[in-house]
């Protein structure tokens, strides 16, 4: 795949059409236990501009957060209320790593 940057329709289009196989996203799987379906390539083979482009966040932080607010139907409330505590993404919810040492606490180490 080339660096080239996409048409603002070619993106729309592949975005509704992941499940494509013409989609420059995805490709059959090699491995025979999938039995042909399709895959998600691996995404350094994308342009950056490609995956900003197509709506994922630059960090890590900000894609847990986005996937927060999606869990809990958008609502910025609902995901500071979350008790999902065994969640992988729990204490990232907020948007900030709390295991940073700039972050703030709430008790003492």
């Amino acid at each position: 795949m080339s660096n080239s940057t996409l048409s603002e329709q070619e993106k729309a289009s592949w975005k509704k059409s992941f499940r494509n196989p013409d989609n420059p996203y995805v490709e059959r799987s090699p491995y025979d236990t999938d039995r042909g379906n399709l895959i998600g390539i691996d995404p350094s083979r994308i342009s950056k501009q490609d995956l900003l482009d197509l709506g994922h966040a630059r960090s890590p932080l900000k894609s847990i957060r986005a996937k927060c607010l999606d869990c809990c139907g958008g609502s910025e409330s609902e995901v500071r209320k979350c008790t999902a505590l065994h969640c992988p993404s729990w204490s990232f919810r907020m948007g900030r790593n709390v295991f940073h040492a700039k972050a703030k606490r709430g008790t003492n180490d």
